[in-house]
C-alpha cells in the first residue's frame, strides 16, 4: 500500500481529539447536526484533515461547495 503514516491508523487519539477540539470546538455542535456524530467518530485522517484547516468557516465553506 502506498499511504503515509498518519493514514494507517483508523481511530484517533485522545490527543488529536482534544487538539481538535481545541481548534475547531465551536464547530462540533454545528457537526453533530449535519452529520449525526460528533468528532469522536472520525478517523485519524478525517480529523488531520480539519485540524490543519484555518477556521470553521473554511470547513462549513468547503463541504456546501461540495454538495
Amino acid at each position: 500500500m502506498t499511504g503515509k503514516d498518519f493514514s494507517a491508523r483508523l481511530a484517533l487519539t485522545n490527543e488529536q481529539l482534544a487538539a481538535l477540539r481545541a481548534k475547531h470546538g465551536n464547530l462540533e455542535d454545528w457537526w453533530k447536526a449535519r452529520f449525526g456524530h460528533g468528532f469522536d467518530r472520525l478517523t485519524q485522517s478525517e480529523a488531520r484533515y480539519l485540524e490543519r484547516t484555518k477556521d470553521a468557516d473554511t470547513i462549513r465553506d468547503r463541504l456546501a461547495e461540495a454538495e
